[in-house]
């Protein structure tokens, strides 16, 4: 389902007219993505196969954790290239979907789904309906060798290292 205000002309529409507005509505948005070509170069390039699902999937994480559209293309470059080295996604975003709440280190250990702390891995569905900005960075990734980001409202520092990363954080 496509976000976006949608107007409708009269008071008596149905759910399903809704969904089908934003149904459609997403069909149009994502028309100009060549996924096909997307999905062979996120293949080639990060040797992780993935589907148009698991595009809508992952710009959903993309959507949670970015702070601006200029974020978004790096922040999917380290969860490819987390999933191409086999690390965790590690993405707090996932556990807020799944426990209606801002997460706690304890929570980083719980069995679930949407752990990306212990799950391997995209979680099983989207997190939310990610708008396109977020649909065409998970789609074409920017090209770096970043495995770690810390974002705030102020601020957004991409990191390489681990120990870069601590240094970025403090």
């Amino acid at each position: 389902l496509f976000p976006k205000t949608y107007g409708f002309p009269t008071s008596d529409v149905t759910a399903d007219e809704i969904i089908r507005s934003m149904l459609d509505q997403f069909e149009t948005e994502v028309a100009s993505i060549d996924f096909d070509a997307c999905i062979a170069s996120i293949q080639e390039r990060y040797g992780v196969t993935v589907n148009e699902d698991d595009i809508i999937t992952m710009a959903s994480i993309i959507e949670r954790e970015a702070a601006s559209d200029d974020q978004r293309a790096d922040i999917a470059s380290v969860f490819y290239n987390r999933l191409e080295i086999g690390m965790m996604l590690q993405s707090d975003a996932t556990l807020v979907y799944s426990l209606g709440r801002n997460v706690t280190a304890d929570d980083l250990k719980v069995d679930d789904p949407y752990n990306t702390y212990t799950r391997e891995g995209l979680t099983p569905t989207p997190i939310c309906s990610p708008g396109l900005p977020s649909i065409q960075a998970a789609a074409n990734p920017s090209e770096t060798a970043y495995l770690y980001f810390y974002i705030t409202p102020d601020t957004a520092q991409f990191s390489e290292t681990y120990d870069e990363h601590m240094q970025a954080y403090s």
